[in-house]
């Protein structure tokens, strides 16, 4: 190891003698090919045999806005027939093949089909694409709901858990979705329709949280369990190969003849394996400067990490002072030095620097997370080759918070968020993802941090406001007082809020106070300080939120953060989670290419359960808890941090 820094070199020595003492993507199962067909076929009638095939081969060929037309053709010469609502119902499918969601939509609304009608079920399958296509997951799993499956043609009820079983996962709501596969099983009759059906269930098990999967083995149905069993062993022996080939024999054993034996030496079901580690590693981070703090956290982090390594050969680290201004010479020098492969750098300026050239020359790490819009010219992340991107975006945070709040049962939320840009961005990530999930963001509120005034903002979210103006201006029209409380609004079911520690511990007795304690809360990882402090998180009673393992486990289940805290004692818990992120970079570059590789592989680490998307960004599953008694309560029933002495320390 090398360091251009050779101030930090004794507080090395430290780590070395402290350091001695597995977003998975859900499977999409394309419904095109197996869509409802109509009740007419091409040759129903003489005068329409040639039209009726030139719209199939225009949608065999793929031209599917031109299939749309030649259907159209059919159903006029039709008139107000069943044959005639069926071309239309064609053409229907074809827009929406074509990516025509507008044309779906307005000819779908001039189709009047009632549900005694043999072309219903074919009509809400088409309702519930297009609503998918619209982005309105929720309403198009309603849209299917609506449909008697027990009246059903197997052709049919087939497609119809085809689609719900997709919707579920667009849903992130992955065993749901896989107790459709196995509803589904049953009524497939070829060998490659269940195979394909197979693929996509096991995907769905693996996209399952560890806890989630250990909780459902419990309650789940029979057929179910050994999917759970085979998912649950690979996730739990991640990079041990011979763990896993033992732990794999004996679930043959348990289950001859199963399906998913298949996946044991498939590609996606391999336990990941760290792949050969790079020889030299660049590590580029801001030494100097307003960043220079969150650098050195990062970076002892990492070589934390790199020490705790007892592998095989470790890579060469060396250490460069990169920051917005110099991160293009510093990666030059880097790589022109042979490096293999580059971790960072941290400022999103920095990043939005190497994300500018569209290639960078060897595989890079980013520890931030940038999506630069596509109308402003600038190139798109997912084709920067040889990028990744990892780091602590509250927006991701944000995004998780709405489907659990989605998943606990709730659908009709209010938000809460400060007034500024890192409100509006959680604010706006919360949103879009509430949603897609099918929920309602009925009202949002902004309140002022530096102002202090937590009561208005509480009272106009609630609508505690108007209610005291409607008993105002009833005393006016009787002329006398009246007893009478304001009452909150009743439309809501749930409340996101996006507030630091400080400004949580205000705002949640305000909500409390204004009748709104029957109503969950949902909050990201910002709402707890880092440190265990009964006394002034006990205002906090109840509000949930998701966090990375380092803060909210003991020190027992990550040796190395108790390695990390003996060498600095002084740590602050805005740095601890930077000693994290370091942790898991140094962790990912040995992992990354069994994550690549794998869609279902997963690492699970210091500050979450990491999986790698296809355009290359770390997601974190995080880990949900609770303020109980003034300290967070795991929701998976883990140990919760001990409570500590000393007074949480507010994030910066």
């Amino acid at each position: 190891m090398r360091l251009t820094s050779p101030r930090r070199r004794r507080a090395h020595q430290k780590i070395i003698h402290a350091a001695k003492s597995v977003a998975v993507l859900a499977a999409i199962i394309g419904l095109t090919a197996c869509a409802p067909q109509p009740s007419v076929r091409p040759g129903a009638a003489p005068a329409q045999t040639q039209a009726g095939a030139d719209a199939w081969t225009l949608r065999e060929r793929g031209d599917h806005a031109a299939a749309a037309a030649a259907f159209l053709q059919l159903a006029a010469r039709s008139g107000p027939t069943t044959a005639g609502r069926n071309y239309r119902l064609q053409a229907v499918q074809s827009y929406l093949d074509a990516g025509d969601a507008k044309s779906a939509q307005a000819l779908l609304d001039q189709i009047p089909v009632q549900p005694e009608q043999a072309e219903w079920p074919w009509r809400q399958i088409l309702e519930a694409r297009l609503l998918r296509a619209q982005g309105q997951t929720g309403a198009a799993l309603k849209a299917l709901a609506a449909l008697p499956v027990e009246r059903l043609q197997d052709d049919i009820h087939d497609q119809v858990l085809a689609l719900r079983a997709d919707l579920l996962e667009t849903l992130g709501r992955p065993e749901e979705a896989a107790v459709v596969r196995l509803q589904r099983e049953a009524l497939l009759q070829n060998e490659p329709d269940q195979q394909q059906n197979h693929e996509a269930l096991w995907k769905d098990v693996n996209a399952m949280p560890s806890e989630r999967i250990a909780q459902s083995l419990a309650t789940a149905p029979p057929n179910l369990r050994p999917w759970l069993e085979l998912a649950q062993l690979t996730q739990a022996t991640a990079g041990n190969a011979a763990a896993y080939a033992a732990q794999a024999q004996r679930w043959r054993i348990a289950h001859p003849d199963h399906p998913a034996a298949a996946f044991i030496t498939a590609p996606a079901a391999a336990a990941p394996a760290p792949g050969a580690p790079p020889r030299q590693v660049a590590l580029l981070l801001p030494l100097e400067g307003p960043f220079a703090d969150a650098g050195d956290a990062i970076r002892d982090g990492f070589m934390a990490a790199w020490y705790e390594d007892a592998g095989g050969t470790k890579p060469i680290i060396t250490v460069y002072n990169a920051s917005t201004g110099n991160v293009s010479q510093a990666y030059d020098a880097a790589v022109g030095a042979g490096a293999e492969f580059v971790v960072g750098p941290l400022e999103k300026g920095a990043v939005e620097a190497l994300i500018a050239r569209g290639r960078l020359a060897v595989p890079t790490l980013a520890l931030n997370q940038i999506i630069p819009p596509a109308a402003e010219g600038k190139p798109a992340v997912a084709g920067v080759s040889n990028l990744y991107q990892f780091g602590l975006s509250p927006e991701m945070e944000a995004r998780q918070a709405a489907q659990r709040a989605w998943f606990d049962g709730h659908v009709r939320a209010l938000a809460l968020a400060p007034a500024d840009n890192w409100g509006q961005r959680l604010l706006q990530a919360f949103k879009s993802q509430w949603e897609s999930l099918g929920g309602a963001l009925v009202d949002y509120q902004t309140y002022a941090p530096e102002s202090r005034d937590y009561v208005t903002p509480v009272k106009r979210l609630l609508q505690i406001d108007q209610s005291e103006a409607r008993i105002d201006e009833l005393k006016k029209i009787l002329g006398r007082k009246i007893m009478s409380e304001p009452r909150r609004r009743q439309d809501v079911d749930v409340i996101f809020l996006a507030a630091y520690a400080g400004a949580a511990r205000q705002l949640y007795p305000q909500l409390q106070f204004f009748r709104a304690a029957d109503l969950p809360v949902y909050a990201t990882s910002h709402v707890y300080a880092g440190a265990p402090s009964p006394t002034q998180d006990r205002d906090l009673n109840g509000v949930q939120f998701g966090d990375m393992p380092w803060m909210l486990r003991e020190d027992g289940a990550f040796p190395i953060r108790a390695a990390l805290h003996g060498a600095w004692p002084e740590i602050t818990p805005a740095q601890d989670r930077l000693y994290a992120l370091g942790v898991d970079a140094y962790r990912l570059l040995m992992h990354l290419p069994a994550l690549a590789s794998q869609p279902a592989a997963r690492l699970e680490g210091a500050t979450g359960t990491l999986s790698l998307e296809a355009d290359g960004v770390i997601q974190r599953g995080l880990t949900w808890a609770r303020f109980s008694n003034g300290l967070p309560a795991l929701l998976d029933g883990a140990a919760p941090p001990a409570a500590a002495a000393t007074a949480a320390v507010p994030p910066p």
